[in-house]
């Protein structure tokens, strides 16, 4: 039921970026995104908590979905924490009034409760950023430290779910994002 009226109250949500704007709304999201590396890289959260939508659904690594909200606690509480973060964008493009970036991430964790303290992990990372304030509403990051969680068939169908709903919540009117994770 929260699903349908998010989806219902995002359908009079923001106009789609026209071609004309797209570069801006790429350039815009590029710089957001790069605050936000460079504030967690810190151990800051102010940047994160500006730029995470309040509807905000991340897919981390251990192949569970969180709430944005969820995500920060877990910063805030030490339960998630980095001693290196970093990102390199791969392709950044716009879907009807969202910008999506993907590419590979640089993780090394800290803190005694972290799996794989110490060790740098390399991820693919997808982000999806909606029109209205510039707010990501989805992220995804999976990478070696994924083969301790093994993908059962349920996980990937609810990973399946997972994107689905967040492109019909973003507007996407294509599936890019679950072509690349070659998830289908």
């Amino acid at each position: 039921m929260g699903a349908t009226l998010l989806l219902n109250s995002c359908a009079t949500g923001p106009a789609r970026i026209t071609q004309s704007e797209s570069a801006n709304a790429i350039e815009q999201v590029v710089a957001l995104n790069e605050r936000m590396v460079k504030s967690l890289s810190r151990g800051d959260l102010s940047v994160l908590e500006r730029v995470m939508a309040p509807e905000a659904r991340v897919n981390g690594p251990n192949n569970k979905v969180a709430t944005g909200h969820q995500i920060l606690e877990r910063f805030r509480n030490g339960a998630l924490a980095h001693s290196e973060y970093d990102r390199k964008i791969e392709e950044a493009y716009v879907s009807g009034d969202v910008v999506v970036l993907m590419g590979e991430e640089v993780v090394v964790m800290r803190g005694s409760n972290q799996a794989n303290v110490g060790e740098k992990m390399r991820r693919r990372f997808t982000s999806a950023w909606r029109k209205n304030n510039w707010a990501m509403a989805a992220n995804c990051s999976a990478g070696d430290e994924c083969r301790q969680y093994p993908l059962t068939e349920l996980a990937a169908r609810r990973k399946l779910k997972f994107w689905r709903q967040a492109t019909q919540l973003l507007n996407a009117r294509t599936v890019p994002i679950l072509r690349k994770s070659g998830i289908e």
